[in-house]
């Protein structure tokens, strides 16, 4: 796997223009500040250098909190595996991961849903926000021990999100650009999504009505299979 081919041309077009938070499926958790959701740590979401995140977000605050939100965050002892938060002024999102650090310009002050895709390859990383790539950086996901997986917080105490958070998807492999366009809307727990064609390195996918993440051990089964 290699992040070459989304160096020239970046991609010819953008996805359809993101949609509020209700439209872009059901599957999204409201933060007020706070709390967030906290989990186990699980090494089926320490990815190594293979592997993407995928989620819907859309801050809700005015005032500068005097901090970043946090979207998701896996931690441990030596620092973070991967944490993906919100820039104070809404202007960009920051990605952490092990001692490296990478900010991307997105403008969350519209008060819509974006959608954010991270790819992390063995050379390198490349976020997209709404199926357009918006920046490539020469750091791969960390391979550090994790004590815990936390969403709309950095680790259960700091950090809080305000806002919505949706659709948190974990993949064990980068996944193609169309790919990420064609399921961006689609909730992988209906049966109406679709068969998606990397179910089988899905790691994780939220169910936020019941406040959860339901772990894969391997291909991703949809209900009634």
């Amino acid at each position: 796997m290699t992040l070459a081919r989304y160096l020239i041309p970046l991609l010819a077009a953008a996805m359809a223009l993101p949609v509020s938070a209700q439209e872009a499926g059901p599957d999204f958790a409201e933060f007020d500040g706070s709390g967030g959701l906290v989990f186990e740590a699980d090494e089926r979401l320490i990815l190594g250098p293979l592997g993407a995140i995928e989620f819907w977000v859309a801050p809700e605050w005015n005032a500068d909190p005097g901090y970043e939100p946090v979207v998701v965050s896996n931690i441990g002892p030596d620092g973070p595996v991967y944490l993906v938060s919100v820039l104070a002024t809404r202007d960009g999102i920051a990605l952490f991961s092990g001692s490296n650090e990478a900010v991307v310009a997105v403008d969350f002050t519209d008060d819509v849903a974006h959608h954010v895709a991270i790819n992390s390859y063995e050379d390198g990383i490349a976020v997209h926000v709404d199926g357009e790539l918006k920046g490539v950086f020469d750091f791969s996901f960390a391979d550090l021990p994790s004590y815990g997986f936390f969403v709309g917080t950095s680790d259960g105490e700091n950090g809080n999100f305000v806002g919505a958070i949706g659709q948190l998807r974990i993949w064990g492999l980068p996944l193609d650009e169309e790919e990420i366009r064609a399921f961006a809307t689609r909730n992988l727990l209906s049966r109406e999504s679709g068969d998606h064609p990397a179910a089988p390195s899905l790691r994780a996918v939220s169910d936020f009505s019941a406040s959860d993440l339901l772990m894969v051990d391997a291909v991703a089964v949809l209900p009634g299979e």
